[in-house]
């Protein structure tokens, strides 16, 4: 039997050196070409076109993650090029792997032999082993950071996976999977219920992934718009040739019938029913990544109420920075640990409540209420002067805090509030016979919840 085993494994190994060493012989450069000729999907192009545009976006990001713009688009375009050799054809979980293998073999024949002035395009490399390849151009940084990215472009692969750490490897892996789940989008092949067949919930995972445990600081809003963009630029050439005939009949045929509407405006028309536009995907995906978000930190055992209290940004929209999010949530979850954080989010209820019931009454002809402003006059109990004035300086201390991003100290603002805020309560009738009092401490009250809300979303909160 083992003998047996020897056979198939030697006669397996021999097959892969012989394919390795026929793949080497043509450079990756000239296999970009090849991608042209591999459909992605049918309406999104090649694969060369999504080299092309992953190209273009690692480039963008390059300088937000510390990379050299120009080796993450270098890397971005040569990256898939291993799905046409030989060996991955074979075996194609070795995608990546290989493409990093025959990078580094091309780079250290090209050292190996400029001095001597030999050829290095086609046959260069041959019979040079991985492992002298490696040692050849252990001095080379960027022959490295491109073979790198190459291989770790399609991680992380799932949550358990490896995450890339190497600035290049990050700018290539990130656009890697925003250019898939822009272009998916843009056809509406979104995920739906169960259904995933494309893997977009894991490419998501993959960037939440990335971009948390490296702290990067992206405005995935605009990454999106900018990349939707041209995604839907080259995404409507490709399904405009793809479907041409198709859809050119039917435009031919809804001409007819709409009676006068020419051939071209039809087909136009039935374009735009089937590719979204920039802004809408950019949107649409935000609101995705914020469901894939809340899993991904419920799963690292975070509460789902803190996740949902610090989703929005100060301009009442989703946030779009997901360091700021996690940041945000770490604060508040230590502070709601607190006797000061637990207190405060009960006074914060019981004032919601308060303002709540009040908003559900009708507004009498007349009559004042927390909307008609705050006056200072009619403060008449020790209690609402000591807790306004702690709400002032709360106010100035949390939002200096938010700006810097120094979320403790918001948080620690807010707990300075804890002590005047009960004594308010306990002391204070907000709904008192007179009316103006009552509408002043209703004012007051108001205020406080705008006040938590600079910081976080307490309404969110349970328990």
């Amino acid at each position: 039997m083992r003998e047996g085993y020897e056979r198939v494994l030697t006669a397996r190994l021999s097959d892969g050196w012989y394919l390795y060493n026929q793949d080497i012989k043509t450079k990756l450069e000239t296999r970009i070409n090849d991608l042209d000729r591999v459909t992605f999907f049918e309406g999104l192009g090649s694969v060369g076109d999504k080299a092309r545009r992953i190209a273009a976006l690692a480039k963008e990001i390059a300088p937000a993650v510390g990379a050299d713009p120009e080796v993450a688009e270098r890397a971005a375009m040569l990256a898939k090029t291993d799905l046409v050799t030989g060996m991955v054809k074979e075996f194609p979980e070795l995608q990546g792997v290989m493409g990093r293998y025959y990078y580094l073999a091309q780079s250290a024949s090209a050292l190996r032999d400029a001095p001597d002035g030999a050829p290095q395009g086609e046959g260069s490399g041959s019979k040079l082993h991985p492992e002298e390849a490696q040692r050849a151009v252990s001095k080379d940084g960027e022959a490295h950071q491109i073979a790198d990215a190459i291989r770790d472009h399609y991680k992380p692969a799932g949550q358990d996976d490896a995450v890339p750490t190497a600035p290049v490897s990050v700018a290539v892996a990130l656009a890697e999977k925003i250019d898939t789940l822009t272009a998916f989008w843009a056809i509406d092949k979104k995920p739906t219920g169960s259904s995933d067949p494309f893997a977009l919930r894991r490419a998501a995972l993959g960037v939440i992934q990335i971009i948390t445990q490296s702290s990067l600081r992206l405005q995935l809003s605009e990454v999106f718009l900018l990349h939707a963009s041209a995604a839907v630029s080259s995404i409507g050439t490709a399904t405009a040739e793809s479907l041409d005939s198709i859809i050119r009949q039917y435009g031919r045929v809804k001409a007819v019938l709409a009676g006068g509407s020419s051939e071209e405006e039809v087909y136009t028309d039935y374009l735009r029913t089937k590719i979204q536009d920039g802004n809408s995907i950019s949107i649409d995906l935000l609101s995705f990544f914020h469901d894939r978000l809340k899993v991904y930190l419920k799963e690292k055992s975070h509460r789902h109420d803190a996740i949902d209290a610090v989703r929005m940004g100060a301009d009442g929209n989703l946030q779009d920075d997901l360091v700021l999010i996690v940041r945000r949530l770490d604060a508040l979850e230590a502070f709601l640990k607190t006797d000061d954080g637990a207190n405060l989010a009960a006074a914060y209820k019981r004032a919601a409540n308060i303002l709540k019931a009040e908003e559900k009454k009708p507004v009498r002809e007349g009559a004042q209420t927390e909307s008609a402003g705050f006056n200072l006059e009619l403060m008449v109990e020790p209690e609402e002067k000591v807790f306004f004035a702690a709400l002032v300086d709360a106010e100035v201390k949390a939002k200096k805090a938010v700006e810097e991003e120094d979320f403790e100290a918001a948080m620690t603002a807010l707990a300075s509030l804890r002590a005047p805020g009960d004594q308010f309560f306990d002391k204070v009738k907000v709904n008192d016979d007179n009316p103006a009092l009552r509408a002043n401490r209703l004012a007051l009250l108001a205020r406080f919840r705008a006040a938590t809300a600079k910081v976080a979303d307490f309404s969110k909160l349970e328990g």
